[in-house]
């Protein structure tokens, strides 16, 4: 048992506990404060598992905004652990384990974990994103954020690492598309203020890539191109100097070798005595 005195309760205000056991966090509230003095809440802790069997994830959603840096990404992943223990299975390098393993884009940066994250334990490594902490029983939310740098073929793909009964993206520039050959166009939404088009799909297994590219932003849309597009020009217009330079040089050497006078204007008429 542990007790916490002196906490004051304020309008606006939540409280939540939370414990780790075997490697995982277990956190229950907000908590039912109102106006009684005392308030207690049980935790309810698991030893932990490998059977992946029994861990699916009930929904993945990509919201995709676009920001003049790119495209901001938070992603939203309900798990849910229908067997007896937390689950944690092999990570990414095989050498530590994880319990969440999640595919990211191939290019993300700016990158901050959301609810069941946290910056000691949520961790990058090329496209893949994992967790030492274990899944626990139960239903859990799991978000994240970052941004991707927009072209005209922003790639998005997620390779999946356990079943997901729904995956769902939601972009909210119209002049933006959604091409999948795994997600539906299925209408759009209102949400926050702003109308999303949304894209779906159902009943994706472990290990399918999900591919995912947004069209319809110009090639101006990503400022890191700009030194590729500047480039041609730049190596035209010095073939062009350097070409203007050989010639000069070849007509001194010619008028220098033919004992003729260097030539430094447009030729014109030498006026001719009469016979």
């Amino acid at each position: 048992e542990y007790r916490f005195t002196g906490i004051q309760a304020a309008e606006g205000l939540s409280f939540y506990v939370s414990t780790e056991y075997g490697s995982a966090v277990y956190t229950e509230g907000p908590l039912q404060t109102g106006s009684a003095p005392t308030v207690s809440q049980d935790l309810l802790v698991f030893d932990v598992g490998a059977d992946i069997a029994s861990v699916q994830v009930k929904n993945q959603h990509l919201v995709v905004e676009r920001k003049p840096d790119g495209l901001h990404v938070t992603e939203i992943l309900i798990f849910e652990n229908v067997g007896p223990t937390a689950y944690i299975g092999r990570g990414p390098n095989h050498a530590e384990d994880a319990g969440v393993r999640i595919g990211l884009p191939a290019s993300i940066k700016n990158f901050e974990p959301g609810m069941g994250a946290d910056a000691q334990t949520a961790r990058v490594r090329g496209r893949e994103l994992s967790s030492v902490r274990p899944i626990p029983p139960g239903v859990r939310p799991f978000s994240f954020t970052y941004t991707v740098p927009l072209s005209a073929r922003t790639d998005l793909s997620h390779r999946l690492y356990f079943p997901t009964a729904t995956f769902v993206v939601m972009l909210d520039d119209p002049k933006l598309k959604v091409e999948s050959k795994s997600l539906q166009f299925t209408g759009t939404r209102d949400q926050g203020g702003k109308q999303y088009a949304m894209y779906s799909g159902t009943n994706f297994v472990v290990g399918q890539e999900v591919a995912i590219r947004v069209n319809g932003a110009s090639i101006w849309s990503n400022p890191r191109i700009y030194p590729w597009l500047a480039a041609p020009f730049l190596i035209v217009a010095a073939l062009w100097v350097a070409n203007r330079r050989g010639k000069r040089a070849r007509e001194v050497a010619h008028a220098m070798a033919s004992g003729a006078p260097e030539s430094k204007g447009p030729a014109a008429a030498m006026p001719m005595a009469a016979p």
